[in-house]
């Protein structure tokens, strides 16, 4: 029974895999392609091109026996010169089978044209990060298709950091192009290829005739009951018709080329107009490109009413595009749609639906080219004074009523190295021979390159044509993607008198400015800026409208601009500015990275919402400051200071503790994951009405009397009865450390996971955070759990019962009804998802010790000590500075200890040290790591330190934080300050 069970689970997986194949066909392998790679073994590039499973190809390293001495991390990087142009749409790689080391987790792609210049085209990842070999599988990623000579994989990520390949192959052109584990490079290069536009909607174009399920319909192919042409009719998007092919397991060995029919026979004599089509959730594969449609009131005698093509959109699987086509109004009982082009011949569909009456729709599935705007054209007259304040090409031609011709910001240039430019920002002034209304403007973008286009600017209007003020605040941010690129956009403020009109174009791609025509209207209507963006924060406060924000920021790499930040998109990102050679990055600006917002009025606000990019870590903040000024007039005030960041790609968020008032904010980030700087989405949080509205100087004290430092965890003990799954243990859970993790072996329906967490002392706490497993099939993350603390392991208090928790990688907050002294934290996980609970790093937070207790402040390498009596800031000199060794600060013996009230004994026989404070005694020895206390409640206890004390400079040095602790104080270390911050 086991094995007929096991066959049919086989013949399954086999079907979902031929159902689920991209049916894409690989480029033949030809022997005179060149082939090198920047690190190998004796195990050589070949090897991944050879047809051989058996065989891999492997990069460099030396060893011993079984003992790895070195090898090469990556990148590595492998290019093929193919010795003629070829069309490539993707590519297919098989990791090796016989072990996890080397595959690949992320890659750039990058093309040539002559073999020698490359510029990246793809940058992608695979999900094998925490698969084991038996579960290895080939992969598949595709970009559409480019027409290149040579190409370069660029490993940038891999098991261990070695490279490793069994086989790898390309993708024809015209094969697929769904963008499946990755996205098309948006940096520096501006000769890639275009990708092509996306088919236009025109969902209100008129009444819908649906199946009602007396249709019948038939298809020229299908593959099988399971994909039938019924599947494009039955409502659900996520089935599909899809034309018949064969397939050995994930090989596809033979399929019915286009043309493909389905014909629809709907028992009745209906009037059609247009149709609808929707394509397949999962794969690009089959979407149709080219088609005819045939009507007929016989069913036999066809006759053809209309041709059409649909624009394919990379990547649109994500989002499941549609398309629509519109024609004359036809009389027929049956239709036939005849697929004459699609992606990789094959034919698939979604759903398929037909319009009664094309209502004010477009006939065309390509969209208009035009632009709707509110008013009417002000004819350009010929004693307009027209200036610019930076011309490479004139600003008149942005007014000569030719798209061709176009107005560029200055540059000079040696053959084709930009040596100088003008920077932003660039005026344009437009100066009438008497006072006129003005309700808005056209923007036309150049048609040839997208550097230049405006992707953000202000408005000024002047009644008298010298005093101006500024009238409208707007972005064009759609620019900086493929579909809008090149088309009119306009923006209204309503009927504004002026003698003169000045626009600043405060961002632009490349940051240069450009302009094919620019056009103004008279007696259109201001557009609405609602009150809130996009729906509310998570805490409920909205937030403000992005609509007229000025955004700009020090450092932008081509058109990856901070207008992406406020687009309402997180695939799409702000990435500072770098520079690659040949595939690798050579030179970046560094931070800080100073992101502004002008608001245009005074707003109340209550925090900032910060999404990260979500592909990668690279450019995430680690610490930021922020400024404020309440008027557009004011200098900026700092009013949060080293606010630190978690790594990972959840929302980052500024909180305040009280509403403030604020024309303008300044972002500063101070440090970011390798020097870069990244942000998908910037969104600033309206007023809170459990908060109080402050001044500046009040929302600082509140500030700090509110803020949560975390608690050092370095000592702390994590214990779990249960198995943890191969080298995830429990210890990774407080390392310090997203990256690694925590998990359980598979648990048993309905097991709870319980463990504890010991400070190992009874320390202050009023928060703790749990960091889910940065993974995106989110194993193991918690559904349902409960903490319990204490501060002797016996008598126990509840601070969260049974709490519900979001499946995302966002970090989790679970606060404590109020700052407690506690020792032990229990956790009991109720629900979770993919039975395991895993966890990358939980985190503890406490309040800065009460102004009237003890506080020591010493900072490496300084001879000062800062310290609070009686409520008084005191400073007492030592003669010599606290220093590191091994990651850990060495105090001199002399003066914190006795300043603590320690007594301090000193045998020089046997170098020996005691020091006795008010319930404990610790005896250290110099060169020795043990050291014995002498606890009250424990008794004697033996512990090992991680640094040894040390006589340096005639003077004895011990661990700070060790006895610090010991005798009952708080640690805190500052690394951007180099401060240790002693309290009680």
């Amino acid at each position: 029974m086991k094995k007929i069970f096991a066959i049919l689970l086989s013949l399954l997986m086999v079907m979902s895999m031929c159902m689920a194949v991209s049916a894409s066909e690989a480029v033949p392998f030809d022997s005179s392609w060149e082939i090198s790679v920047t690190s190998q073994t004796g195990t050589s590039i070949k090897n991944a091109f050879d047809g051989d499973l058996s065989t891999n190809w492997h990069s460099n390293y030396k060893a011993e026996g079984s003992k790895i001495l070195s090898h090469d991390e990556c990148p590595h990087v492998i290019t093929i010169n193919f010795g003629k142009d070829m069309e490539i749409s993707g590519w297919r790689y098989t990791p090796r089978k016989d072990n996890e080391t080397g595959t690949v987790l992320a890659y750039n792609i990058y093309a040539s044209k002559d073999g020698e210049n490359f510029n990246k085209i793809f940058t992608g990842t695979f999900d094998y990060a925490t698969k084991t070999k038996a579960e290895f599988t080939p992969s598949e990623a595709s970009w559409g298709t480019y027409t290149m000579k040579a190409v370069k994989i660029e490993v940038t990520n891999s098991r261990g950091g070695y490279g490793t390949a069994a086989e790898i192959e390309f993708l024809k052109g015209t094969s697929g192009t769904a963008i499946e584990n990755g996205e098309p490079f948006k940096g520096q290069s501006t000769s890639a290829p275009k990708a092509e536009a996306p088919a236009a909607s025109t969902a209100l174009a008129g009444e819908l005739l649906k199946n009602d399920g007396s249709w019948n319909i038939s298809a020229s192919s299908a593959y099988g009951t399971g994909n039938a042409a019924g599947k494009a009719f039955d409502g659900d998007k996520s089935t599909y018709w899809h034309s018949a092919y064969k397939a050995e397991g994930t090989k596809i060995v033979s399929k019915e080329e286009c043309p493909h029919t389905i014909t629809v026979d709907f028992g009745k004599t209906v009037e059609i107009a247009g149709w609808r089509y929707l394509m397949r959730h999962d794969n690009d594969t089959g979407t149709i490109l080219a088609y005819n449609i045939y009507a007929s009131d016989d069913g036999v005698n066809f006759t053809k009413i209309h041709t059409g093509k649909f624009t394919r959109t990379p990547g649109s699987v994500k989002e499941q595009t549609l398309y629509e086509d519109f024609f004359t109004k036809t009389s027929m009982k049956f239709i036939k749609i005849e697929v004459t082009s699609s992606v990789g011949g094959y034919g698939t569909a979604a759903e398929i639906e037909f319009y009664k009456n094309g209502g004010s729709g477009s006939a065309s599935a390509s969209g208009s080219s035009g632009v709707e705007f509110s008013g009417t054209k002000i004819p350009k007259g010929a004693d307009w004074k027209i200036t610019a304040t930076s011309e490479f090409t004139p600003i008149a031609k942005a007014f000569d009523g030719d798209v061709k011709s176009y107005w560029h910001s200055k540059y000079t240039a040696e053959g084709s190295k930009i040596v100088s430019r003008d920077e932003l920002p660039f005026k344009i002034r437009v100066e009438f021979p008497s006072a006129i209304d003005v309700s808005g403007w056209i923007y036309t973008p150049r048609s040839d390159n997208s550097v230049g286009t405006v992707t953000a600017y202000s408005i000024y209007a002047s009644e008298d044509g010298t005093n101006f003020e500024r009238i409208y605040i707007g972005s064009f941010a759609n620019f900086v993607s493929e579909a809008a690129k090149n088309k009119p956009e306009s923006a209204t403020w309503g009927n504004k008198k002026m003698k003169a009109i000045e626009i600043e174009i405060t961002g632009g791609i490349s940051n240069y400015g450009s302009a094919a025509e620019i056009e103004f209207l008279t007696g259109g209507t201001a557009a609405k800026e609602d009150a809130v963006f996009e729906g509310e924060a998570k805490n409920g406060i909205p937030y403000l409208s992005r609509k007229n924000w000025d955004i700009r920021v020090n450092s932008t790499m081509g058109n990856q601009t901070i207008q992406l930040a406020v687009d309402g998109n997180e695939k799409t990102y702000w990435h500072s500015k770098y520079e690659a050679k040949d595939g690798a990055v050579v030179g970046h600006d560094n931070p800080p990275y100073n992101i502004d917002i002008d608001f245009g009025l005074v707003k109340t606000i209550s925090g900032v919402n910060l999404t990260p990019r979500q592909d990668s870590l690279n450019g995430n903040f680690i610490i930021a400051n922020l400024y404020a000024a309440e008027k557009s007039g004011d200098e900026l005030e700092l009013i949060k200071e080293n606010v630190p960041f978690e790594q990972s790609v959840g929302d980052k968020e500024i909180f305040f503790l009280s509403n403030i008032k604020a024309s303008k904010i300044r972002i500063e980030i101070t440090s970011a994951v390798g020097g870069y700087g990244t942000l998908a989405e910037i969104n600033v949080l309206g007023e809170n009405p459990d908060f109080e509205t402050v001044d500046y100087e009040s929302f600082r004290k509140i500030e700090k009397a509110g803020v949560l430092y975390k608690i050092d965890k370095k000592l702390f003990d994590i214990s779990y009865e249960g198995e943890s799954w191969a080298t995830s243990t429990p210890d990774k859970a407080l390392d310090g450390t997203v990256k690694s993790f925590w998990q359980t072996e598979q648990l048993e329906t309905g097991e709870e996971v319980i463990f504890v967490v010991d400070m190992k002392k009874v320390q202050r706490v009023k928060e703790i955070t749990y960091t889910p497993r940065d993974t995106n099939d989110f194993h193991g993350c918690w559904l349902k759990a409960s903490v319990w603390v204490s501060a002797d392991n016996e008598n126990w208090i509840p601070v969260a019962e049974d709490i519900v928790l979001d499946k995302d990688l966002s970090t989790k907050k679970i606060p404590l009804p109020e700052e407690m002294k506690i020792r032990y934290i229990e956790f009991t996980v109720h629900e979770y998802f993919a039975k395991r609970v895993s966890v990358a790093e939980l985190d503890f937070y406490q309040y800065e010790g009460e102004d009237d207790g003890e506080k020591y402040v010493l900072t490496v390498g300084s001879n000062e000590i800062k310290y609070r009596e009686n409520g008084e800031d005191k400073a007492k000199t030592i003669d010599v500075a606290p220093y590191i060794v091994n990651g850990t600060t060495l105090i001199p013996l002399r003066g914190l200890l006795e300043l603590m009230g320690a007594e301090i004994s000193w045998n020089g026989d046997n170098q020996t040290i005691g020091v006795k404070g008010e319930n404990i005694d610790l005896t250290l020895q110099v060169g020795y790591k043990i050291v014995f206390v002498n606890d009250p409640t424990y008794g004697n206890i033996k512990y090992t330190l991680r640094t040894v004390p040390v006589i340096k400079d005639s003077r004895t040095f011990i661990p700070v934080r060790f006895v610090s602790e010991q005798l009952g104080y708080n640690v805190a270390w500052n690394g951007e300050t180099q401060e240790i911050t002693i309290t009680r």
